[in-house]
Formats: structure tokens, sequence, C-alpha cells
């Protein structure tokens, strides 16, 4: 396949050069890209210089892929990488992926090269699908995918998650017609509920402060260091009487809701908090929202003085 050059938007999509290495050197070096992809690590430069020299001019020469360096169409700026990977010529579909350059993140480039991308695919390669994969919990990545015109509609396990990463990802497509026109908002634009969760659950959980009777309270994730308290709670009458906790209920159950709470905050759709007074108070109480099924939230407590950390609150968004 012929290498080309798309631009849209204010940007120019070209194949890579070897110029272009020392700038992907850099690029890679950002702490959100070692994270949520795959490249080596850590990234050297001659990792990137075989990239721009050799990976990309093959997939451009075997018909594999179209990477393309995403550059400012008026200063020729590196700003990111965008293309197509795993292009399947027989069912006519290939698998997008992208990276922004930490100094040209928040301006929408991502967004904008993935649309070029994916008008290209569809109008000169004639593709009939676009393929999205992300990690659970990569929503910069689903938000660009969803403001491309992605339709993010399951779950799978990725072939090559990133290291240190996990297996559970996203899967989405993207179909001839479905892409929004260049400098149309499109879906999950500024305000969305899609933009707001992207805010929220791409970063990391916070610690929290209220007060309830006078008592300030502290409220941060769960960790290990809670999960006697959280077998302590799930084992009181109440709790039981009063939620759907296991009975008797073992510290891997705990363990399994210690996981629950983690997972749901990477997939955006709960958040879950140990509390408990500041340690200036003297005073320590226990409640808990308990392990609520993926539809319901059951509220119990039961308080008394203790020399714990805490146990469990969970606030599942409704």
């Amino acid at each position: 396949m012929e290498p080309v050059e798309i631009t849209e938007d204010g940007l120019l999509l070209r194949p890579w050069r070897a110029t272009d290495a020392d700038a992907v050197h850099r690029a890679c070096q950002d702490p959100d890209i070692q994270r949520w992809t795959t490249v080596p690590r850590p990234y050297l430069p001659e990792h990137a210089h075989r990239f721009v020299t050799e990976v990309a001019t093959t997939d451009w020469a075997t018909g594999t892929g179209a990477p393309f360096a995403v550059c400012d169409a008026a200063t020729g700026e590196l700003l990111a990488s965008c293309g197509l990977v795993s292009i399947d010529s027989g069912l006519r579909s290939a698998e997008i992926g992208y990276w922004t350059a930490p100094w040209a993140r928040s301006s929408g480039v991502a967004v904008r090269a993935s649309r070029a991308v994916a008008r290209w695919a569809f109008d000169a390669l004639k593709l009939r699908r676009l393929i999205w994969q992300a990690e659970v919990g990569n929503h910069a990545s689903r938000l660009v995918a969803l403001r491309a015109g992605f339709r993010v509609e399951g779950r799978l396990r990725l072939a090559d998650p990133a290291p240190d990463g996990s297996p559970a990802g996203w899967i989405g497509s993207l179909l001839p017609g479905e892409v929004p026109a260049p400098g149309e908002t499109g879906p999950a634009g500024p305000g969305t509920l899609e933009a707001r969760r992207a805010a929220v659950f791409g970063a990391p959980p916070p610690v929290l402060f209220a007060t309830a009777g006078g008592t300030e309270l502290r409220l941060r994730p769960m960790e290990e260091r809670d999960l006697d308290a959280i077998v302590d709670t799930c084992r009181d009458p109440q709790t039981i009487r009063w939620t759907s906790v296991p009975d008797p209920y073992e510290r891997t159950d705990a363990e399994s809701y210690l996981a629950y709470t983690r997972s749901t905050w990477a997939g955006g759709s709960s958040a879950c908090f140990a509390w408990s007074p500041t340690p200036t108070t003297g005073t320590w109480a226990r409640s808990t929202f308990g392990s609520p099924p993926p539809t319901r939230c059951w509220p119990t407590w039961a308080s008394w003085p203790t020399p714990g950390p805490g146990a469990a609150a969970t606030c599942r968004p409704c």
C-alpha cells in the first residue's frame, strides 16, 4: 500500500520520517503513554528510530497497517500518532490506535486525527468497519473513541495488554457514515455524562472530607489494611439482616469486594470509599453500604468506638 498524506481540521497526517525519532522518543517518556500502551519500557532512542524507519514503513509496504505522524498543519510540529493496525483486507476491517504527545493534549488532537483516519479508511480503502480497543480504565482513550463516532459496545479480554495492565478491555466499532464532520462537536461533547465520567474516573480515586454531627470524616479508597474491618462490619447482625452480604462472611469475601471496588472505579460505574473520623478526633466509626449488586444499593449502618481504620462506604451513581 502506498503511503498517503491527509490534511483535515488543522492537522497534517503523514507517513513517519527518520527525523521524527527524537520527538517520538520524547513523547514516549510520558507516564500515561507507558501506562496505557505497549511501548517498550524503558523507551530508548533506538526504539523510536526503529519505529519510524522500520516498523512504520513495513506496515505500509505489507498493507497490514497505516501509521501516521499527526502534525500541526501550519507549523509541522509533531503532535500525536494515529493510524490503522491489523488491516484485514478480506474482511475489510481494521483497528485504530493513537496516542497524543503530552505537549499537545487538551486540544482535541486525537479526536480530529481519529476522525480523519476513519474517514480516509472508509472513503479510500473502502473498509466496512473500524474497531477500537482499550484497557478498562483508560477513560481518555474511550472519550476520544466516543467523540470520533465509535459505539463502545462491550468488553473483551485483551490479547496484548500493556505491561502491568489488566486484560479487561473495552471494545467499540465504527461503520461508514458514522464519522462526525470536521469541526462538529459529535457525541460525548463537553458537559455530557460521558465527558464528566472520563474526567472523574480517569483519575485515581480522591480523598474526600465531610462532617457528620460535628465530626470530620475522611473518605479514601479502600486498601488491603481495611480487610479486617470489612470482615468485622459484614459479620455484624444488622449488616447481615439488611444487606446481601454472604453469611458467614469470610476474608476471601472482603478481598473480592476490594477487587470489585477497584474494577468498578476503573469501569466508571461505581465509587466506593472507606471512611473514618480524622485521627485527631480520637473516635472511630464503621459504616457500610455493603457489596451492592449491579443495579441496587442497600444502606445499613453500625457504629461503635474502635481503634481500627474504618470500614466500607459505597456510593453508586444512579
